[in-house]
Order: C-alpha cells, then sequence, then structure tokens
C-alpha cells in the first residue's frame, strides 16, 4: 500500500533543501483542492529530479511496472481511494485501498496517512508532488508526475 502511494505519488516526508523554489500558484478559477479532486489521477513517471525543474532527469530504476498503471483518487470529503489498477503486485492484496488526505502550508503541502509530500505544480490536467531527501550528505529531489 505504502508503496503503491509513493510511487504513484512520492508520498513521504518533505525535507526542506533550503533551496529557494518558485511558487506556481493553481491557474485562476479552481483551488487546489478542486483541481485535486476533479478526477482521477493516472501515474505517469516518477524519478529524480536534479535540477528541480519539475522533469524527471532520471527514471525510478526500482519503480515495479506493475506500479505504473496506479490510479489515485481523492474525494473533496478528505478520502480517497489507490487503485492498484490492471496489475497488482502482490496475489491476494486488495483492488483498492482507501486513505486520508489534507493540504496545509498555504495548499502547497499534501499530506497523505501521515506521510507529506510538496505540490510543485497542480493544473486541471497534471499534478507534480515531490520530497527531498538528504543522502550522505547530498539532497536529492524525488519527483512524481501524475495526470488526468
Amino acid at each position: 500500500m505504502k508503496t503503491a502511494l509513493i510511487a504513484l505519488l512520492g508520498l513521504i516526508l518533505t525535507i526542506n533543501s533550503g533551496c529557494k523554489k518558485k511558487d506556481v500558484p493553481p491557474p485562476s478559477g479552481k483551488s487546489v483542492t478542486e483541481r485535486l479532486t476533479q478526477q482521477t489521477w493516472i501515474f505517469q513517471e516518477a524519478g529524480l529530479d536534479g535540477d528541480k525543474n519539475g522533469t524527471v532527469d532520471q527514471q525510478d530504476p526500482y519503480l515495479q511496472p506493475c506500479r505504473k498503471d496506479n490510479l489515485v483518487t481523492f474525494n473533496s470529503n478528505g478520502t480517497g481511494v489507490n487503485d492498484e489498477g490492471p496489475t497488482i503486485c502482490t496475489a491476494g492484496a486488495p483492488q483498492t485501498v482507501p486513505f486520508v488526505w489534507s493540504l496545509s502550508n498555504g495548499d502547497k503541502n499534501l499530506t497523505v496517512d501521515n506521510t507529506t509530500v510538496t505540490i510543485q505544480e497542480i493544473t486541471d490536467n497534471t499534478m507534480k508532488v515531490y520530497f527531498d531527501t538528504l543522502v550522505l550528505g547530498t539532497t536529492y529531489r524525488y519527483l512524481t508526475i501524475s495526470k488526468h
């Protein structure tokens, strides 16, 4: 379950790298919540964003193919469902798993089941979320991109 959410949304604790990032507000007309909940999100890609520009520079080589067809639906009441998609990774595992979610920090942080990521961009069709992590003194950004 957690692995699916990490693969789809990169949902682990955000660690601020200290780098100044450009805040990208949602296009006018809709709130972050409205954009998040308007349709089911379909996983597109995940990996390292070395230059922190919102594109995956190096695909995650450990991302299992069965994770790449996962779907996530956010409901406006703060609940949601992670759907394994056509390919389930573990035989006998449930097709869907519910979760709870919330926004914080001026709608810049998304928390799903106690795991927080930063929303880099959210439009009607694209959601980019990331977390920064420190490994042996170097900060790495893990970016996940989902679309409708």
